[in-house]
């Protein structure tokens, strides 16, 4: 056998495994492990840890898991217990919904944050350890937030808001075997067409009030995806809806989304831009605006544990 010194030196692989010996005996430890393992401290169970680490892999495929529901149930017990275990910022898995509105279709759920809304809420706060999640993609089929070109009633009165997101939010909740959180959330529910809007000063129309509401899912706000206010009317559409996901600040290249057989697709958020039309996400990365009659991508967010 030759010494330490006389060995070749080079880069070492992902497949490359490390040698340990211990009271339990010799085990070897797979180097691509190796960086996630020394990070971790005696704080690793918190969700602040989980929320600074970028790792984006399948987690069937990392589990060696043999079908979806089984991936659902193992992520819903690590989060629920609080520990997070080998869960982290940018890791998937697939479920199969169907709907009236998109048919049969996988949605590719990402995690985006942990604990990200915990404490929050007024006549119940949300104490239940939960993770954020958000599709890779929008959803098959294309919506307008109304039907004619207002915003009257703010985000709780649009269509998209009484009549888009229900339906995608009973299909999820069957596909996720009934692990998504329903908790509250303060929602924009009125505009007034009179006063400026906090976008552009030009521009008539912002959120005028909002009230606490159930919520299972949402369509994202401004600061949640940008990390601020831009083109949003009012602080009236942010809410508890206030923080730059970690799915986003650690691969900001997540903001944009495509949309199954249509290539990279501009999508709503919740926020008002002004009477005629709501903020959204452009497929050329821009933070936009359209009229609130245009069909455009759903990609919502939601909580679960």
């Amino acid at each position: 056998m030759p010494k330490v010194t006389e060995l070749n030196t080079g880069t070492p692989s992902k497949d490359d495994v490390l040698l340990f010996d211990g009271t339990n005996g010799t085990k070897k430890f797979p180097f691509s492990d190796l960086a996630l393992t020394l990070l971790k401290t005696a704080n690793h169970s918190s969700a602040g840890f989980h929320n600074s680490i970028y790792r984006g892999v399948n987690l069937k495929t990392h589990w060696g898991l043999s079908t979806d529901s089984e991936v659902v149930n193992k992520v819903s017990t690590n989060i629920s217990n609080g520990t997070f275990e080998d869960l982290f910022i940018g890791d998937y898995f697939d479920v199969t919904i169907n709907t009236s509105l998109g048919g049969t279709e996988t949605v590719t759920c990402v995690i985006a944050g942990f604990d990200v809304y915990l404490n929050c809420g007024w006549e119940a706060a949300l104490t239940q350890h939960h993770a954020v999640i958000v599709p890779k993609n929008c959803f098959k089929t294309t919506s307008a937030m109304n039907s004619s070109n207002t915003t009257s009633g703010g985000y709780k009165g649009s269509a998209m808001y009484q009549n888009v997101l229900p339906i995608y939010a009973s299909a999820l909740q069957t596909a996720l075997n009934n692990t998504i959180i329903n908790h509250r959330e303060i929602l924009s529910k009125s505009m007034n067409a009179n006063t400026p809007s906090g976008a552009y000063s030009a521009w008539n129309g912002a959120s005028s009030d909002w009230e606490w509401t159930d919520s299972l899912i949402e369509l994202m706000s401004e600061p949640e995806v940008y990390g601020c206010r831009v083109l949003s009317s009012s602080f009236y559409d942010v809410g508890i809806a206030k923080s730059q996901l970690p799915l986003f600040r650690l691969n900001p290249g997540m903001i944009q989304a495509n949309r199954t057989g249509a290539g990279r697709q501009w999508y709503w958020l919740k926020s008002v831009a002004g009477s005629t039309s709501f903020c959204s996400v452009g497929s050329d990365g821009s933070a936009s605006y359209y009229g609130a009659s245009n069909s455009y991508g759903v990609r919502p967010r939601f909580l679960i544990g």
